[in-house]
């Protein structure tokens, strides 16, 4: 997301930056088992019904008791021993799934985005 940031900024505020270079901005989620238009229109009539705290289908709270096996966000077993030891000794740092108003911005974030680079 901090790549997608970084481009509306670079646009909005023209002469700031001379060049950026970016590592996998996020420009584009992946929306399965949802074509992307469906899932960001259901993300925007969801949130403007008053369910933008509602997580995401398939989604919940934070579960310290998760284990590596399937988990959604490293291949590397040393990676999610260590942030598991750091959210034990930190626990407001932990990450829930997304809810619908996460997402509904960071829909309209990453079109900003695209837009200003001149990408569709």
């Amino acid at each position: 997301m901090g790549g997608a940031i970084a481009i509306i900024y670079s646009v909005e505020n023209p002469g700031i930056l001379s060049g950026m270079i970016l590592c996998s901005p996020m420009l584009r989620i992946n929306t399965a088992p949802y074509p992307a238009e469906l899932a960001r229109l259901l993300t925007v009539g969801i949130t403007d019904l008053g369910g933008g705290d509602f997580y995401v289908f398939g989604g919940g709270p934070y579960n310290p008791a998760k284990a590596f096996a399937g988990n959604d966000l490293t291949h590397s077993a040393a990676r999610f021993s260590l942030n598991k030891k750091i959210l034990r000794k930190f626990p407001e740092n932990e990450l829930c799934s997304p809810t619908f108003r996460w997402l509904n911005q960071s829909f309209k974030a990453m079109r900003q985005a695209k837009a200003a680079a001149g990408m569709n």
